[in-house]
C-alpha cells in the first residue's frame, strides 16, 4: 500500500480541483472557456489511464518517510 500523497491519480483530482475552485472565484481563468469541454475530457482520460497502471491500493496515511521518522525525533 502507499500514501494518498504518493497517488498520481490522486494529485490529478487535486489539481483539477484546484483549476475548478480558480474558476469558480474569478480569480483568473487558468482554462479558456472554450477549452473546458477539451480540458474535462484530458482529465477524464489521464484519469482511466492512471487508474489502469495503478498496482498499489491507497491508503489515508503521512508521506512517504513521515511514519518512519517519529521514532526517531
Amino acid at each position: 500500500m502507499k500514501s494518498v500523497f504518493a497517488s498520481k491519480t490522486i494529485w490529478l483530482n487535486v489539481i483539477t480541483l484546484l483549476v475548478a475552485m480558480s474558476e469558480l472565484t474569478d480569480v483568473t481563468a487558468l482554462v479558456p472557456n472554450e477549452y473546458h469541454a477539451t480540458f474535462l475530457a484530458v482529465v477524464a482520460l489521464l484519469n482511466v489511464i492512471l487508474r489502469t497502471l495503478t498496482t498499489q491500493a491507497v491508503v489515508l496515511d503521512t508521506p512517504a518517510g513521515v511514519s518512519r521518522m517519529k521514532g526517531h525525533l
